[in-house]
Order: structure tokens, then C-alpha cells, then sequence
């Protein structure tokens, strides 16, 4: 008996995998696996920078998550000033907070008064405290079917009220 005869008829060494639809086997499913893993690293890059940049007439959406801190308050500023710089047609800031400091809830407040830009807010979870002060400071506030709002009460760090 030949030796290549008998390798090539054992069941183990020929196998086939669904890779996209098709059952592709040994030497063709690598080569798809690679060209799937290249294509996907020539289009990532692409798509990560088209989300950056702002056109004029875009509608630009800025996540507000997490604690309302001065941290927060610089990348709205960064944020409405880019909108603002490229024409947007409208800002979506898109919340999902419990709260934070009342002083940044304040000049994030300011800060949405002086444009000039429609502001939107879409509360995907939660907007509580300051959070519910920031979204009743833009024109507009939609939720999602599950989300809350509210609790905006100043609360002092020692766990009084204001």
C-alpha cells in the first residue's frame, strides 16, 4: 500500500468548515481567512476616521456617560466648539448618568446656552441629578422605552440636602 494513498484517505486530514456560506476545505479556507482578516484591517481604519470628522449640516452625537465632572465639561466644550466650528445642524448628546458635581452640571449648562446650535437629548438609561439638570437645558429631550430621569436634587457632600 502506498503511504500517500493512505493519508490522503483518512478521514481526520480532510475536513471542511462553513466559513461564510460556503464549506471551504485546507488550503482555500486559509486563504479566505486571510483575505477576510486583510479586508478587515484595510476598511477598520477607514471607518474609525470617517466618524471624526464633522461636515457642514451633520448631525453630531456626543455620549455623556459616566460622572458629571469637570473632565465631562471639557470634552462638551471640545465638542459643541467642533459643531459649532463646522456648521452641524443639530446636537444629540446621547446621556446615560447618575449624577455628578452640581458646579460642572452648571457650566456644561452655560456652555449649551450660548450656542446657537439646536441640542437634543436622548437619555439611553439614566439621567439622574445633574444629568437631569443638563438634558432639561437642551430643547429637546427623547428617552428610551426603559430609561429614567430625575432625582436633581443638590445633595452636599456630607449627604444633606442642599
Amino acid at each position: 500500500m502506498n503511504p500517500r494513498s493512505y493519508y490522503s484517505n483518512t478521514p481526520a486530514l480532510h475536513y471542511s468548515v462553513p466559513l461564510l456560506g460556503y464549506f471551504v476545505s485546507g488550503k482555500k479556507m486559509c486563504v479566505k481567512a486571510i483575505t477576510i482578516v486583510a479586508a478587515l484591517f484595510l476598511v477598520a481604519p477607514a471607518t474609525a476616521q470617517a466618524r471624526d470628522v464633522i461636515h457642514k449640516g451633520d448631525v453630531v452625537v456626543v455620549p455623556l456617560r459616566g460622572e458629571v465632572a469637570s473632565s465631562l465639561l471639557a470634552f462638551l466644550r471640545r465638542a459643541v466648539k467642533a459643531a459649532e466650528g463646522n456648521e452641524a445642524s443639530a446636537i444629540i448628546f446621547e446621556m446615560n448618568t447618575y449624577g455628578g458635581r452640581l458646579d460642572s452640571a452648571a457650566d456644561i449648562v452655560n456652555a449649551l446656552n450660548q450656542t446657537n446650535i439646536p441640542t437634543y437629548t436622548f437619555i439611553n438609561t439614566n439621567a439622574g441629578s445633574a444629568g437631569a439638570i443638563i438634558a432639561i437645558a437642551t430643547q429637546h429631550i427623547f428617552m428610551a422605552p426603559v430609561s429614567a430621569i430625575g432625582a436633581a436634587a443638590p445633595i452636599l457632600p456630607t449627604g444633606e440636602d442642599l
